[in-house]
């Protein structure tokens, strides 16, 4: 499945519309930046609507956090809750997977 794909079934949109496509991918790329600046991964890659998710990150164990932090990414970005306790949340939840994945990175050197 590719990234696009994954990640608009979590938002709760069909595969098949694609009219929130290219604010998406621009959400997923900004999510991308910041997984390559805490090292989920060597090189930023450029997510495009077929980008699958294998290979995209540095270690194979990082994949779901990987993924479920772009997800919080994207939704915080893309359709932020509008209840300022789920908004907090899922802030913390953000900075919290960030947090993990950094940990995994640097317990390798």
């Amino acid at each position: 499945m590719s990234v696009l794909t994954d990640i608009k079934k979590q938002l709760g949109i069909i595969e098949e519309d694609n009219s929130f496509d290219k604010d998406i991918l621009l959400d997923i790329n900004l999510s991308m930046g910041i997984l390559h600046q805490i090292g989920a991964c060597d090189e930023v890659t450029n997510i495009a609507s077929d980008t699958e998710w294998d290979g995209l990150f540095n270690e194979e164990s990082i994949l779901q956090l990987a993924k479920a932090y772009m997800y919080l990414k994207v939704r915080l970005l893309f359709d932020p809750p509008t209840n300022a306790s789920l908004l907090k949340s899922f802030e913390e939840q953000a900075s919290e997977y960030e947090w993990r994945i950094y940990a995994v990175n640097n317990k390798k050197e």
